[in-house]
């Protein structure tokens, strides 16, 4: 498949989720990446951890979103975290997925402190990581690397199901089809 037309099917699939299917789907995506950090262990990691559980813990309807945005560590990781973030390098697999975690932890908990609601679609950051990993994925020609396909078809499987199902994922799926 090519990027550009899986680009337009998964746009297409999951454009009219509702704010808890998408907030899943945002959690489940920036899963890949956590799985990606082996030995890396800095404060924006640590301080990233902790907004992920809360947010998991906003999935489950644990907490509320206003609990978790009164939560010190959102203004922590939203507005201090610039510093952290500039020292990172890229070309560090590693850094490049917490690179990319932050980026879509940072739209998520703007669009929920600005909207109240989910917006932000999440898909892009693992493929980002990827690109970055397989060294280029190519935009308008089909792409046959494993790494890739493995990610695009469960993405597209998680999206068929988020769309067809009114089952109600929680932290408990969060490597599903993965």
């Amino acid at each position: 498949m090519k990027h550009i037309d899986f680009i337009d099917l998964i746009d297409a699939k999951t454009e009219n989720l509702h704010n808890d299917k998408l907030l899943f789907w945002d959690l489940w995506c920036v899963e890949f990446l956590f799985e990606k950090i082996k030995d890396l262990n800095n404060e924006l990691l640590f301080n990233l951890k902790k907004v992920n559980e809360l947010l998991w813990k906003l999935n489950d309807k644990e907490i509320s979103i206003n609990d978790l945005l009164s939560n010190d560590i959102i203004d922590l990781v939203l507005y201090n975290s610039e510093e952290d973030l500039e020292n990172l390098n890229e070309d560090e697999l590693e850094e490049k997925a917490l690179y990319e975690i932050f980026i879509a932890y940072e739209s998520i908990l703007s669009n929920l402190k600005e909207n109240g609601e989910v917006i932000y679609n999440c898909y892009e950051h693992s493929l980002n990581y990827i690109d970055y990993e397989i060294e280029g994925i190519s935009i308008t020609t089909s792409n046959a690397n494993p790494i890739y396909l493995k990610e695009i078809n469960s993405q597209l499987q998680l999206s068929e199901k988020l769309d067809n199902s009114d089952e109600k994922l929680t932290f408990l799926n969060r490597k599903m089809y993965r």
